[in-house]
């Protein structure tokens, strides 16, 4: 008679050695995944800030359009002209000091909505009073002014873009920059994606206050748009240059040269 053997096949458990070694490897791809997707959804954001300079500028285009061709002007702090392409700003300190960014509105940040271009961008009025004057304490915010990648400053501020000082009625009187006279319009600036630590007022200059940015809102980048209505992103080395005058002024700013 033959004996029948039964083996038991014993189940082996991880080991606390073999445990620590996988924890260990997931921690390192963790390590390599989560950049990667920092940078990607940065990028996302990105596109996000583009698509809204892009909308900014073509309302830009379609106000000059219904004015015989001349641009909004760039505007500076609390200046609140008809043409400025958006009304408000502060003092230089108040974008670094966190207590201002939740004054009242009519005390700090932008004012899109007395803004020249307002309804061409928005599809909105402009709000104003009956004598013509803007009503800023019906003051709200429009993403499309702004660069998802600002934070609390930049919803503070509510607009996060600057246009070039040199577009301008104070630059060009009595009427500002006709577009069809602008040089190498591919090559001006018109929109700037400004650190908003540097945003006093929403327009921009070589030697500015802009010249102290840091620029690296997206993946060491930044958005600019150009006169002729095309968004492009820098490389951070290269927007210092520009603001601090290091390279020829007149080829990004100069609109008739």
């Amino acid at each position: 008679m033959k004996t029948q053997r039964y083996f038991i096949q014993s189940r082996r458990g991880f080991t606390l050695i073999e445990l620590l070694v996988v924890i260990a490897i997931i921690a390192i791809l963790a390590g390599m995944l989560l950049p990667a997707l920092s940078k990607a959804k940065e990028g996302g954001r990105s596109t996000v800030c583009k698509n809204n300079m892009r909308q900014v500028m073509t309302g830009m285009l379609i106000y000059a359009d219904d004015s015989r061709d001349y641009f909004p002007w760039a505007g500076d702090i609390d200046r609140n002209l008809p043409p400025d392409w958006v009304f408000g700003g502060q003092p230089s300190g108040d974008t670094t000091n966190q207590r201002y960014w939740s004054q009242p509105p009519l005390s700090y940040g932008f004012h899109a909505e007395a803004g020249s271009v307002f309804n061409y961008v928005t599809g909105q009025p402009q709000i104003r009073l009956g004598s013509g004057a803007v009503d800023l304490n019906q003051t709200n915010t429009y993403p499309v002014y702004r660069c998802p990648s600002t934070g609390l400053i930049g919803r503070a501020l509510r607009v996060n873009f600057s246009m070039n000082n040199f577009i301008d009625g104070a630059e060009n009187p009595p009427k500002g920059v006709l577009t069809t006279r602008v040089v190498n319009p591919s090559q001006k600036l018109l929109l700037f994606n400004e650190d908003p630590k540097t945003m006093h007022n929403a327009s921009f200059h070589p030697g500015g206050s802009a010249a102290g940015g840091t620029f690296v809102v997206h993946n060491g980048r930044i958005n600019v748009g150009m006169v002729d209505g095309h968004v492009e992103n820098m490389k951070h080395l290269k927007v210092l240059a520009i603001q601090r005058g290091q390279t020829n002024i007149d080829q990004f700013f100069q609109p008739y040269r």
